[in-house]
């Protein structure tokens, strides 16, 4: 799990966004610590690469994909960058709306990530960084769309949890995404 919030400024210039951890989290799926995962987190390490092993890569996921569900969609459709989020009452009540519904998600499927959405949403976001779905837009990129939006309703829907904020958001997505060429149309 890649944790490190990077802009394309160019091709060949990545920009590395201020407060970001900077690591790749490794873990199996089946939760051991194989000698394959230490011998990739060592080399990433002397490659100066943060890279700590866990037996918990789904939690690590869903963490990060709380991060992310509650914050690029809203960037996608505004245009903003994600400290616009902390600056209207609006966007910051949808952003805590979807992570509620993707932390529920995740607690039906028996995964606790441990983020206290109180505690998340007490401080305001304010970072200048630009999600990468606003990028993908931006650049004319496919978004990741379904890695991020449609694979939380489908294990939602699994769960019969119910994501009203989601599905609305990913639905304005998908629009946007298609109307662009970035998504393929619907089949009706």
């Amino acid at each position: 799990m890649i944790n490190s919030a990077n802009e394309i400024m160019e091709p060949g210039v990545i920009r590395n966004s201020a407060g970001t951890l900077n690591q790749f989290t490794l873990g199996e799926p089946d939760g051991t610590i194989s000698p394959r995962l230490r011998r990739i987190s060592a080399a990433l390490h002397s490659g100066g690469v943060a890279a700590p092993v866990t037996d918990a890569i789904r939690v690590e996921i869903w963490n990060k994909l709380l991060r992310n569900i509650s914050t690029s969609p809203i960037c996608a459709m505004t245009g903003e960058p994600i400290g616009a989020i902390g600056r209207h009452p609006e966007l910051f009540a949808l952003s805590r709306s979807l992570m509620e519904e993707a932390l529920a998600v995740a607690r039906a499927h028996g995964i606790d990530p441990g983020v206290d959405i109180d505690r998340v949403y007490a401080r305001r976001y304010d970072t200048p960084h630009r999600s990468s779905m606003l990028q993908d837009f931006e650049r004319s990129r496919p978004p990741e769309i379904d890695g991020l939006l449609t694979a939380v309703q489908q294990f939602a829907r699994v769960a019969r949890v119910p994501t009203p904020h989601l599905d609305a958001v990913t639905a304005l997505v998908i629009e946007k995404a298609r109307r662009l060429g970035l998504y393929p149309a619907g089949v009706w």
